[in-house]
């Protein structure tokens, strides 16, 4: 017969993943692209319930009262024809090291304003939409990650959709510098 976890206990373990998930996080954006499975794998056990599973923030009887940050633009499923990643911008640059792909960050200027929400309209919201059309929420890509290609288990099939993203660019975007050789001489 299991023990029941202390609420101290469950605290220390919300501070234990949380500190997993920055040092992730930190990790990943120096180089590190892996380090994207254990943010997913921290992400699940922080919010997702299933089963017998009983996630870190639903134990701390937190889950329903905090409001979770939502993707500052909104998913247009109708409108844009091009993909959508509402996770990630591309910044242009005359300078190599300022151009690239950046996370829409607390610290970084959003095209509407940030938005708090649920924890179930923040885990079901569209973030992803390939050139397709095909779409990916943020509990899906999380959960897919963990449980298909990720630390929680390598399973020898992936989701088309998943594997089109990860493996095979399907947004189709594509970062690069090139040198302007017309360049008027100074």
């Amino acid at each position: 017969m299991k023990i029941q976890r202390s609420q101290t206990d469950v605290l220390h373990k919300f501070e234990e993943v949380f500190a997993i998930l920055k040092s992730a996080n930190t990790r990943y954006d120096e180089g590190e692209k892996y380090q994207i499975k254990v943010a997913a794998s921290a992400i699940r056990a922080l919010v997702h319930d299933k089963g017998s599973n009983v996630s870190i923030l639903q134990q701390l009887g937190l889950k329903g009262t905090i409001k979770f940050f939502a993707t500052p633009s909104p998913y247009n499923s109708n409108n844009n024809l091009l993909s959508e990643n509402h996770l990630v911008c591309m910044r242009l640059s005359t300078s190599p090291d300022n151009s690239g792909y950046f996370p829409f960050l607390d610290d970084f200027p959003p095209i509407s304003p940030w938005q708090r929400v649920s924890f179930a309209e923040w885990w079901e919201q569209k973030i992803i939409k390939d050139k397709f059309h095909r779409q990916i929420t943020r509990g899906n890509l999380v959960l897919t990650i963990c449980e298909q290609d990720g630390l929680a288990h390598v399973d020898p099939r992936v989701e088309p959709v998943y594997a089109d993203f990860s493996r095979n660019n399907s947004l189709g975007w594509k970062s690069s510098h090139t040198i302007n050789v017309f360049k008027e001489p100074e």
